[in-house]
């Protein structure tokens, strides 16, 4: 059984890292970066056949696992209209194809018949009410069934139902580990890449970008050992520089006498969070620092749809050189997320005046602004930032 004590932003952490935050948002703001999520939309799931009977309760976890992936958060499957949309999944797929399960283990004495992969996209028998299984993390079935599912009709959903939904465009995060055992205190070595894989099947459910460190000669010249288990934030920061990270977890696992583990979880930035779990076995305390800065990110840059009037701000950006210029702010203002409308007021020169109808707060779109870094905004000594108007438009950024 896997016992969790979540301690979040206790008083003494903050305190702890106040005379260290100047450090860690020149390096993690000025230096960070953000990847574009691909195949949001998009899954596989293994099945035992490609029966008619077998998709249509696979669909189910199928778009269970998207709506995660785009949301970010695994509690929005708990609302009555997302439970309602599992049980009719074939109404929003696009394609689906099978391909054998590289990972199954057939009995000695039964061999599976070979999959067949289809190069063109099947018809889904429309209308058929199912109820979504609960399937086994991991089940050993001979296919897997690649699905996909139709954007603009997941993201009606999420709206219509008051999930978030979180954009492609994501800040990725640099896992630091080490481990103290009987052994001795280390880093991860080549007998623990099952751990690492465990990690990243989780952030993988989550579409969270995680990256890992090389732990090569810069590495160990930047941060021992002892630094890192003593969380000195200031050498994990520089460290840490190298990667391009928006945020930090840095993980710490104790064995204890008894044969269980301690895991203490520190998460870097410039919004620092931190966790305790305790576990029976070292691999369980892998997935819930994952869950947890999921939870935290996805609420962070999550849009949530306005129910009433929409909020709006109005903006100017300077820098547009040309009319190429004007046309990618727009293509770029109305691809984010929290952006439901772009309405242009007028021109002055090279700058333009903009009114944004937004999903969302105007916090939201500062935080995707500001992790995009396509927009930069000017401090023009009036309204302290991110509530004044004049931004920067940046497109090689």
């Amino acid at each position: 059984m896997l016992a969790i004590v979540i301690l979040g932003d206790r008083r003494s952490m903050r305190d702890k890292i106040r005379g260290l935050l100047a450090v860690l948002l020149c390096l993690f703001v000025m230096n960070s970066h953000a990847v574009v999520v691909k195949n949001l939309y998009s899954t596989s799931v293994a099945v035992n056949s490609h029966d008619a009977q077998d998709r249509n309760k696979a669909l189910g976890q199928a778009l269970e696992q998207v709506f995660i992936k785009v949301s970010g958060s695994r509690a929005l499957t708990d609302l009555p209209e997302i439970q309602a949309t599992l049980r009719r999944a074939d109404r929003y797929l696009s394609t689906y194809s099978y391909i054998d399960n590289p990972d199954f283990i057939p009995d000695n004495d039964i061999l599976p018949q070979t999959a067949e992969i289809l190069d063109v996209e099947e018809i889904v028998e429309p209308d058929v009410d199912v109820e979504p299984v609960v399937a086994d993390p991991a089940p050993n079935l001979p296919f897997l069934l690649q699905v996909s599912f139709r954007q603009s009709l997941v993201d009606d959903v999420l709206r219509s139902s008051g999930a978030s939904r979180w954009s492609d465009n994501r800040p990725v995060t640099l896992v630091w580990i080490v481990i103290d055992d009987p052994a001795g205190r280390r880093v991860p070595a080549e007998e623990d890449q099952d751990m690492i894989q465990l990690i990243q099947q989780s952030a993988d459910e989550r579409a969270l970008p995680l990256i890992f460190p090389l732990y090569d000669l810069e590495d160990r010249a930047a941060l021992s050992l002892d630094s890192l288990w003593l969380t000195e934030q200031d050498k994990i920061a520089e460290a840490s520089v190298r990667y391009a990270a928006s945020g930090v977890l840095v993980g710490k696992m104790l064995g204890t006498s008894d044969g269980k583990w301690r895991s203490n979880w520190d998460y870097l930035s410039a919004d620092p969070a931190f966790w305790e779990f305790e576990c029976e076995l070292l691999a369980d305390c892998m997935q819930p620092p994952v869950e947890a800065v999921a939870d935290l990110l996805s609420a962070r840059y999550g849009v949530v749809s306005n129910e009433g009037a929409a909020n709006r701000l109005s903006i100017d950006v300077a820098g547009l050189a040309d009319f190429e210029s004007y046309g990618s702010l727009l293509l770029y203002l109305q691809n984010l997320i929290a952006v439901r409308e772009v309405i242009v007021n007028g021109f002055d020169g090279s700058t333009v005046h903009l009114e944004l109808v937004l999903d969302g707060e105007s916090a939201q779109l500062y935080e995707l602004m500001a992790l995009n870094k396509q927009l930069q905004y000017q401090d023009t000594g009036v309204l302290p930032e991110p509530t004044g108007r004049l931004y920067q438009w940046l497109p090689g950024s």
